[in-house]
């Protein structure tokens, strides 16, 4: 299929100078190209739909969090911690999509190999950038001093504090891989995701009594334990596969109304019992936290909208996931250094449009210098 690009008018009715407008048209033609392409192809607009919300999630969890105001204000406070409480079913989903995207029937190893290659590379490229940032003129000196840190990081997914989702899936592939090889284990696969739920629950509900037995309540390794711990993310990823092969979407379909009203009465209680101060409620380590993640999975699922531009996020989700980082880290340092004092709802707009349309570029420089082989550096 021909893509035709007419940007170039634009080069001929400017005075702009010759390579910049080279530029620019390339950049437009591959936008125009990409969007078109999605149109064309076949895909499942759910899924596309659910992702593009997963990824906006992240970044506005991101742009939350890193809010650092010289006071903080207690409502301000409040409302940031419920918005990204709400959000927070966005890794939840993604899991759950990987999973129904995951193939049953490979053939050997080589298919878990080119998972691998898809999610490892463009993190390891972004960790690179990341002690790039951190050694500024000093990389070798600061890789040197702490061979060991830097390398537990990069096997926890903690280059940059935020990346422990690759952690999760590396395991999560190799587990689903082991278990669909087998036919003795692959014929119990409805069995093995009770077995990864009724986990995913008892992590939530003895969560806080086990980091106080370990004696780490109020310590950094606590937030590491919550989200790395590998026995309560399988769950999502596994209902995936169950929920495509059985053909879970006619389930919701024929039940929109009841699936709306779970949604709405679990995200009421949710909401009542953060605004009341119940502590450790989030998606990571409570039993509501879990079923929220799911009644708010069912719920996306009803809908079948197709925007050409949240199918572009949807495309590109993952290479915004390890590089929006890069802009929010920059654009508060910048906000520090120059003593502004940004109000909160202001400070989320610029912060979240700043990471979104930073890891836009980032794509479309890669995609016109690398071409096909962004996919491999970048993940996208």
């Amino acid at each position: 299929m021909l893509i035709r690009c007419n940007f170039l008018d634009f080069c001929q009715s400017t005075s702009l100078p010759g390579v910049f407008c080279h530029v620019f048209v390339r950049t437009l033609c591959l936008f125009k190209g990409c969007i078109l392409f999605l149109k064309f192809m076949k895909r499942e607009y759910k899924l596309d739909f659910l992702r593009a919300l997963a990824i906006i999630s992240v970044l506005i969890i991101h742009a939350v969090l890193f809010y650092e105001p010289s006071e903080k204000i207690g409502i301000e406070m409040l409302v940031g911690g419920w918005l990204t409480m709400t959000v927070r079913p966005c890794i939840a989903i993604f899991l759950f999509l990987s999973g129904y995207l995951f193939k049953t029937d490979f053939k050997d190893v080589s298919y878990l190999i080119k998972k691998y290659k898809r999610v490892i590379l463009p993190y390891l490229f972004f960790s690179l950038i990341t002690l790039i940032i951190r050694g500024k003129t000093q990389i070798i000196d600061y890789i040197t001093s702490r061979p060991v840190d830097i390398l537990i990081d990069i096997l926890i997914g903690n280059t940059w504090g935020i990346y422990y989702f690759v952690f999760v899936i590396v395991f999560i592939y190799a587990l689903a891989f082991f278990i669909l090889k087998n036919p003795q284990f692959r014929v119990h696969l409805i069995s093995i995701t009770l077995l990864l739920f009724v986990l995913n629950l008892l992590q939530g509900a003895y969560y806080n009594s086990l980091i106080n037995i370990l004696n780490i309540a109020n310590t950094e390794f606590a937030r590491f334990y919550s989200e790395r711990f590998l026995l309560s993310w399988p769950f999502f990823f596994f209902l995936g596969i169950i929920f495509k092969k059985y053909n879970g979407q006619l389930l919701i379909d024929n039940h929109k109304s009841l699936v709306t009203y779970c949604w709405i009465y679990i995200f009421t209680i949710y909401s009542f019992l953060y605004f009341i101060g119940v502590d450790n409620i989030d998606v990571f380590n409570s039993v509501i936290g879990t079923f929220y993640s799911l009644a708010t999975i069912a719920f996306l699922l009803q809908f079948n909208i197709r925007n050409e531009f949240l199918n572009f996020l949807s495309k590109i989700s993952y290479s915004i996931y390890l590089s929006h980082i890069l802009f929010i880290d920059q654009f508060k340092n910048i906000s520090h250094s120059l003593e502004i004092e940004w109000p909160f709802l202001s400070w989320l707009i610029i912060g979240f449009s700043v990471s979104l349309i930073g890891s836009i570029i980032v794509y479309l420089i890669a995609k016109i210098l690398l071409k096909e082989k962004s996919g491999i550096i970048i993940g996208a």
